[in-house]
């Protein structure tokens, strides 16, 4: 799977009207299936082959009962859960490193040199029919949830890029669209500022990669790491290291903290 950073948007389209008319025509019924057929029905508007949308960070202090709203065929979904894909899926990676938007196309086969379980991923995405050029847009919001939307197609990988990035305004409608669906309004979150200048070395440095005992010993020595991480917990909230540095990168991306030298090094 190749993956490529997020580039200007072409022209974008006179009227969205046609969208507005799917949304405002879906049905107030059960939330669940409501969903499932705005999916359906976007899918159809945008002429894409796969729709989906899914929560990948709670509003802290919240657990939202629906996670994802796809248009993937089942088989997909439960290769992908069985086999823990997540753990090498760019669309998580992306969100990580602070993008707004991931670009990427499947191959056939991986390329020479991929890891044996991302060789898998790649495999299967492209032997389950997940589509061959894909977009992932993401949504953070003022109450630090995060979320993502992908949308892909068969098409050539160029020639999907270019339509998709002529209706940016429709994605950003769906995105909005889906977030509201689903996570509703919430209180804003704390910001940068809530941390102290330790706090943030030591959430960068756990961001890039970084063994706790490491920073304990060589890049953050005398301090208490223990009350820093209780600290760091609670403003987040977070309840383990993982989720923190993804509450974290929520947050930088939202406030604009920009990486520094070790943190670029170890992308």
């Amino acid at each position: 799977m190749r993956a490529d950073s997020q580039v200007d948007a072409h022209s974008e389209p006179e009227s969205i009207s046609g969208l507005v008319d799917v949304l405002e025509s879906l049905s107030d019924g059960d939330a669940v299936s409501k969903h499932a057929a705005a999916a359906s029905r976007i899918r159809d508007h945008m002429d894409v082959k796969h729709l989906s949308f899914c929560v990948i960070l709670d509003p802290p202090g919240r657990s939202l009962a629906e996670r994802a709203v796809t248009t993937y065929d089942q088989q997909w979904i439960d290769r992908y859960v069985a086999k823990k894909y997540w753990m090498c899926d760019p669309v998580l990676k992306a969100f990580v490193e602070g993008r707004d938007e991931l670009w990427w196309n499947v191959e056939d086969e991986p390329e020479p040199g991929t890891p044996p379980f991302v060789a898998a991923f790649v495999k299967d995405a492209h032997r389950f029919g997940a589509g061959s050029a894909g977009l992932a847009r993401y949504v953070r919001t003022e109450t630090r949830g995060v979320y993502v939307l992908t949308l892909t197609s068969d098409e050539h990988p160029a020639r999907f890029a270019d339509r998709m990035r002529s209706r940016s305004r429709e994605i950003d409608l769906v995105a909005s669209f889906f977030t509201d669906e689903l996570a509703g309004p919430g209180e804003p979150a704390a910001g940068l500022g809530a941390f102290s200048e330790d706090e943030i070395l030591l959430l960068r440095l756990l961001s890039s990669g970084r063994a706790l005992e490491e920073i304990e010993r060589r890049l953050m020595p005398g301090r208490d790491h223990a009350a820093l991480l209780a600290s760091i917990f609670r403003k987040l909230p977070a309840a383990t290291v993982g989720e923190a540095v993804y509450r974290f990168a929520a947050i930088r991306s939202h406030d604009f903290l920009p990486p520094t030298s070790f943190e670029v090094g170890s992308a």
